[in-house]
């Protein structure tokens, strides 16, 4: 029960997270039984772990942990509870299509939560917040209504807002392109486990942290400028 309900694990590296659930699987076949309706004969049948750990970059994500997406579980047709139901039925799905069927669910609710979250992201909202607002800009009456002045002001209003517009435009655009994103890992979407029932992060209990001894020299300089932007702890030295 410790094993399938309260260990979690994330590791950039692809071979460590299968060596990871290969080790807690053997764990996990040492304290199993064989099934007195087989004679003894058939062991039961073990729970899918490996969706408890999983491969990605634990230090960076494209959303916030404490970023409130009450606003995204209501637009999606799924709430935290189908998500947590849909997890437990993967880890003890009895065969390869019941395994197979709930690993599609489960994508089709992450992917969901994503797409409605992003909506709700703040830099999206001001973006079609300025949009807006450029648009009852323009809508406005006759230019020829207006005397110089008012145009002179009219024309700084609307150049700073398409300015404005362009730079957020260009920071999304970046976000969903920059190649430090590629092994992002969403904490909100992929353990519901610490989640409550809005979608607000709860955490872990005990974290446990090995990370790689990698010297700062040998960071990419735009990993640095995201882990200055993100976390307090990071400054001079910083070796990770």
């Amino acid at each position: 029960m410790i094993i399938e309900n309260c260990l979690f694990g994330v590791d950039i590296n692809p071979n460590s997270v299968k060596i990871c659930r290969l080790r807690l699987w053997i764990e996990l076949l040492k304290s199993a039984y064989y099934k007195p309706n087989t004679n003894y004969r058939e062991l039961e049948t073990l729970p899918n772990i490996d969706i408890n750990i999983k491969c990605g970059n634990s230090l960076i994500s494209r959303y916030s942990l404490d970023a409130d997406i009450k606003a995204a579980l209501k637009s999606s047709k799924w709430n935290i509870d189908n998500y947590r139901e849909a997890v437990m039925t993967y880890r003890n799905a009895q065969s390869k299509e019941e395994k197979r069927s709930m690993e599609q669910l489960i994508g089709k609710i992450k992917s969901d939560f994503e797409t409605e979250v992003s909506k709700n992201d703040k830099r999206f909202l001001k973006l079609n917040k300025l949009n807006g607002e450029l648009l009852s800009l323009t809508n406005q009456s006759s230019l020829f209504e207006l005397s110089n002045t008012q145009k002179e002001e009219w024309n700084k209003k609307v150049n700073k807002l398409t300015e404005e517009i362009k730079k957020h435009e260009t920071e999304i655009a970046h976000i969903k392109s920059n190649k430090i994103y590629e092994d992002a890992f969403e904490w909100r979407f992929e353990f519901p486990e610490v989640l409550n029932n809005d979608g607000d992060f709860i955490g872990f209990d005990i974290l446990i942290g090995n990370p790689p001894y990698l010297n700062v020299e040998l960071i990419e300089q735009t990993h640095k400028e995201y882990f200055k932007e993100k976390f307090e702890t990071f400054f001079k030295r910083s070796d990770i």
